[in-house]
C-alpha cells in the first residue's frame, strides 16, 4: 500500500511559484543606436524606426489528466512517466520530507516521488497572480481554480465540516476545515486552498482508495475545551476503500519533543517509571469521516511554557478484534503542533458531608416516581435518599459508596490523584441511589479556581436539592511538588 503521509509538494511549488510559474513578461525594447558624430557641413536626418516587441512563446498544450493519472504509482522508468516527462521538458528537481519533487514550470505541473521511485501524487498548480502560469487543462471534478470551499464541496458532492479555531468571550469561532488542504479519497483528489483569501490554489492528483485500504490524513490541530479541560483538539480525516468485512479499529495518538523523546503521561505522587502518554480512539467505524482526539493539559508531563511537538497518528486493530474479522490496513500520519502549556495541578478530591433538602421527595421528577415502587419493595417507606456522588473530569471518574436513607450523608473516601491545568474545572454530581433510575440531586461544576478557595476557606458550595457540599480533606498540590511521607 502507498505510505499516506500527506507531506505535500506545495510549499515548494508555492515557494518556486512567483518566479518559476510567472508568465513572460513584455519583451525588452532595444535602445536606438546613436549616429555617428557628423563630419562638418550639413547631414541628412537619421529617421527613428521603433523596434516592434518580441512575442511572447504560445503556451504548451496542457497535459490531460489521463495521463496524468496515468503515471500514479509508476516510476520513472516505466513507459507512462518517460512519456510525460518528455512532453513537458526538464523539470526543476527538489526534495522535500524525503520525496523527491519535479516540478515543471510551463505546464504548472508538480510530481511526487516516494522513496520507493514511483509517482505519489501529480500537483496541478492554479495561478499565483494574473501574470503567473497556471495548469489550463480542464480540472477534474468540475473544479476551478479560485473556488471558495462551499462551491469545492457543492462541485464534489462531499462536505467539509466547520472547527471551532478559537473563541471571543463566549462565542465559538468557527471555519472551514480548509487548513492544511482537504483530500478525497473516493475521488482520488486533494485540494489546497491560499491562505491569502481561502480560494482553491492546487489540485493533487492521488490514486483512489483500494478496497480495504485505510487512509489517514488531514491532520488539523487546535487548542480546545473539552468538557471543562482545556487541551489540543487533533481533527483527522478518515479515508477507507470500501470492504464488506473490514471491522472497527482503534487509532492511537503519540507525541514526541524537538529531540525526538516522547512526552509522557503526568503522574500522580508516589508512582515511579512514567508511562508514554497515549490516547486512542476507539472503535473507529470503517467509513469515510472526520474524527477528533482530545489531549488534555493537564494530562502531559510538560513544564509550563512554549512548547513544540510533532504528533503520530496510527491504526492498530482493535482490543476485541474478533479472530476472523479482517486485518486492518495500516496507516499513519504525522503532524505539528505549537502551543502555550499551562501550570497544572495534581488534586485528590474528598466530598466530607452534605445537606440535602427535604423537599426533594415532593417534587420528583417522572422517571424516578415510575421506579419508586421498585426500588422501596423492601423499604418501605422510604423516608430518605441513599446519596452518592460521582467526579468526572476528563477521563478520570469516581463514584462513591451510598449512605442509605439520610439526608445529611458523610463520607470518607478520596478519589485517586487527577490532573488540572490553571482554566479547567470538574463536574461533580450528587444523586439518589434508586433500582433502574438513580435521581439527580444537583450537578457542581467546579473551577481549579474555585476548588483553591473552597479548600483554603472551608467555603461550602450548594446548587440543585444541595444546601450544602463540604469538601474538607481534599488535597491540591502543584505537579512536580514531591509527597509528604506518611
Amino acid at each position: 500500500m502507498l505510505p499516506t503521509r500527506m507531506v505535500l509538494v506545495l510549499p515548494t511549488v508555492l515557494v518556486l511559484g512567483c518566479a518559476l510559474f510567472a508568465g513572460p513578461g513584455p519583451a525588452a525594447v532595444p535602445s536606438e543606436p546613436q549616429p555617428a558624430a557628423p563630419e562638418p557641413g550639413p547631414a541628412p536626418p537619421v529617421s527613428a524606426t521603433p523596434a516592434a516587441p518580441a512575442e511572447a512563446p504560445p503556451a504548451p498544450e496542457p497535459v490531460e489528466i489521463a495521463a496524468l493519472r496515468a503515471a500514479l504509482g509508476q516510476t520513472a522508468e516505466s513507459p507512462a512517466v518517460r512519456e510525460l516527462v518528455e512532453r513537458m521538458g526538464a523539470p526543476i528537481v527538489g526534495e522535500l520530507g524525503g520525496d523527491s519533487t519535479h516540478i515543471f514550470p510551463a505546464h504548472a505541473v508538480g510530481l511526487r516521488f516516494g522513496s520507493d521511485g514511483r509517482v505519489l501524487e501529480v500537483a496541478l498548480i492554479g495561478p499565483r497572480d494574473a501574470h503567473s502560469g497556471h495548469y489550463r487543462g480542464a480540472l477534474p471534478g468540475g473544479l476551478q481554480f479560485g473556488m471558495p470551499a462551499y462551491l469545492v464541496a457543492r462541485s464534489l458532492g462531499v462536505e467539509i465540516p466547520n472547527r471551532e479555531y478559537g473563541r471571543r468571550d463566549d462565542t465559538r469561532l468557527m471555519r472551514p476545515a480548509i487548513e492544511g488542504g482537504r483530500t478525497f479519497r473516493a475521488h482520488g483528489l486533494r485540494v489546497r486552498f491560499d491562505r491569502k483569501d481561502w480560494a482553491l490554489a492546487v489540485v493533487f492528483l492521488l490514486p483512489t482508495a483500494a478496497p480495504g485500504s485505510v487512509h489517514l490524513d488531514d491532520p488539523i490541530v487546535f487548542p480546545g475545551e473539552e468538557s471543562g479541560l482545556r487541551g489540543l483538539r487533533v481533527y483527522y480525516h478518515l479515508g477507507v476503500g470500501a470492504s464488506p468485512t473490514c471491522e472497527p479499529f482503534d487509532v492511537e495518538l503519540r507525541l514526541t519533543g524537538p529531540s525526538g523523546a516522547p512526552v509522557r503521561a503526568r503522574l500522580p505522587p508516589r508512582r515511579a517509571r512514567p508511562a508514554v502518554f497515549t490516547a486512542v480512539d476507539e472503535r473507529v467505524p470503517c467509513r469515510d469521516e472526520d474524527r477528533m482526539i482530545f489531549v488534555p493539559f493537564g494530562d502531559l508531563d510538560l513544564p509550563p511554557g512554549p512548547h513544540a511537538l510533532s504528533l503520530q497518528l496510527a491504526t492498530r486493530p482493535a482490543k476485541d478484534r474478533t479472530p476472523r474479522s479482517a486485518h486492518v490496513g495500516a496507516a499513519e500520519l504525522r503532524t505539528s503542533a505549537e502551543f502555550e502549556m499551562p501550570a497544572v495541578a495534581l488534586v485528590r478530591l474528598r466530598v466530607s458531608r452534605a445537606e440535602i433538602q427535604r423537599e426533594v421527595f415532593r417534587r420528583r421528577n417522572t422517571a424516578a416516581a415510575l421506579t419508586f415502587g421498585v426500588s422501596a419493595l423492601f423499604s418501605r417507606p422510604k423516608l430518605g435518599p441513599d446519596p452518592f456522588w460521582v467526579l468526572v473530569a476528563g477521563r478520570h471518574h469516581h463514584r462513591s459508596k451510598a449512605r442509605r436513607s439520610t439526608f445529611s450523608p458523610r463520607w470518607t473516601e478520596p478519589t485517586a490523584w487527577f490532573p488540572l491545568a490553571e482554566g479547567d474545572s470538574f463536574t461533580l454530581h450528587l444523586a439518589d441511589e434508586d433500582v433502574g433510575d438513580n435521581e439527580p440531586l444537583a450537578k457542581f461544576s467546579v473551577s481549579l479556581d474555585q476548588l483553591r478557595a473552597a479548600v483554603r476557606d472551608h467555603a461550602p458550595l450548594s446548587a440543585g436539592w444541595v444546601e450544602r457540599l463540604d469538601l474538607d480533606g481534599s488535597e491540591i498540590r502543584e505537579a512536580g511538588e514531591p509527597a509528604p511521607r506518611r
